[in-house]
């Protein structure tokens, strides 16, 4: 666990442009009085709905003095602030506090750490899924009856393959009110979309028998086609001059870790993959927000040297998008167009990458891709998605734009967290 202050690949959720930058906290301030007084302040001059105040225990335990953290909330002109404990590197143990505040354009809110319990309940505004089918038949390569059945964690049988239906939506899945993805738990090992035209939690109800998400239904669909390619921020190798999936895993395994209701994440594991003839183990875990669209994905390697990339699938009438200074924190790669949407609209699709990180942007014929410098046994990047018919209402490439600039101003000005002097 790392404090929120430092850049920290084993929390690489704390980055999104919203989140708590802790400045001005060089000197510990024990408790006093059962509180202590913190600033949150909005650098930038826009509005930022869903601000996200992510305080690490390490940071409440080291610089406040606080013996039990857990016993603290986090209080805003009286009202205690919608919030969640939350694991954001799956070991088990929380390690932030995560809150969530409404921000005006340059505004500072004065917020108060309170010993006491959250009260309120909470919306569940974030979701993970994942279900198996029990109870059927296997006959001609498909699992035929039985029930789908919610489970926090799976080890994926050898004989598993592609469309079996063993797996609802063929894998895991993830979403908060603005957008959907599934990961496929098989060789593809990528991602895909679902886009979503209302903000309940949907994911229960999508792939269960008699339906059909490839079809327009009153919660969305699948918009995209995914295909031999990264999909959206899928995770891949570079060797000799070729994108590849890490999809040659002995075993696999996925769980999840914590789903909302302000932040929800899952872990999967590629062990005993191979690269350039050597054995290497790939675990990944995918976190998202209250509030938000972007997946945060941390990538890492056990074993082999590997040259990690992510991209996004390469179609016909898209545009690639690269974000204009290249100089700031992080940048984006991205693409708009229809993309061959199931729904034959316009969707975009982005990549969130800091740019320490990043030996190049390319292209082939299947992805538009980023490729990590080869050092890089640990990565942690976001990606995200807006469909046309979802609640954005983005349908031009002058509309998408905005709003990628909008979020990487985020990203390259967090909030700052401060104690008083």
């Amino acid at each position: 666990m790392k404090q929120t202050f430092s850049r920290d690949l084993h929390a690489p959720l704390l980055l999104i442009g919203v989140t708590a930058l802790l400045a001005g906290c060089q000197n510990s301030q024990p408790p006093q009085q059962d509180k202590i007084e913190l600033t949150a302040t909005n650098p930038l001059p826009v509005e930022r709905p869903d601000g996200q105040i992510a305080l690490s225990v390490d940071f409440l335990t080291e610089k406040l003095g606080l013996a039990q953290p857990k016993q603290w909330v986090l209080i805003n002109n009286g009202q205690t602030l919608p919030q969640q404990w939350i694991d954001t590197d799956a070991d088990g143990q929380v390690d932030q506090l995560l809150a969530l505040a409404d921000f005006s354009a340059n505004e500072s809110k004065h917020l108060t750490l309170s010993q006491g319990k959250v009260k309120m309940v909470l919306s569940k505004r974030v979701n993970a899924e994942l279900a198996k089918k029990y109870g059927a038949d296997k006959q001609d390569g498909i699992y035929q009856g039985g029930d789908f059945v919610s489970t926090r964690k799976t080890i994926v049988p050898e004989d598993h393959t592609v469309g079996d239906l063993l797996y609802k939506f063929e894998g895991l899945g993830w979403e908060s009110e603005y957008v959907g993805y599934r990961l496929y738990l098989d060789q593809r090992n990528t991602t895909d979309i679902f886009g979503k035209k209302r903000p309940e939690m949907v994911l229960e109800e999508v792939g269960q028998p008699g339906t059909n998400y490839h079809q327009l239904n009153d919660w969305g669909m699948d918009v995209l086609k995914v295909g031999p390619s990264l999909g959206i921020g899928g995770i891949g190798f570079y060797h000799d001059g070729q994108v590849k999936r890490v999809d040659s895993a002995r075993v696999i395994d996925a769980s999840i870790v914590q789903d909302g209701p302000l932040y929800a994440n899952s872990q999967v594991r590629h062990l005993g993959a191979t690269y350039q003839q050597q054995p290497f183990h790939q675990t990944s875990r995918y976190g998202i927000y209250a509030g938000s669209r972007l997946t945060w994905h941390d990538a890492s390697a056990d074993g082999a040297p590997v040259e990690f990339v992510t991209g996004l699938v390469k179609h016909p009438n898209t545009e690639k998008l690269v974000s204009a200074d290249a100089q700031n924190s992080w940048a984006y790669l991205a693409s708009f167009g229809t993309q061959q949407s199931e729904a034959k609209d316009a969707l975009g699709m982005a990549v969130f990458y800091q740019t320490a990180d990043v030996l190049t942007v390319m292209e082939d014929s299947h992805n538009y891709f980023v490729r990590f410098k080869p050092n890089l046994q640990r990565v942690s990047y976001g990606f995200a998605a807006v469909w046309q018919q979802d609640v954005s209402g983005i349908s031009s490439k002058a509309e998408y734009r905005q709003w990628l600039d909008g979020q990487l101003q985020r990203l390259n000005h967090p909030i700052q967290i401060s104690l008083p002097e």
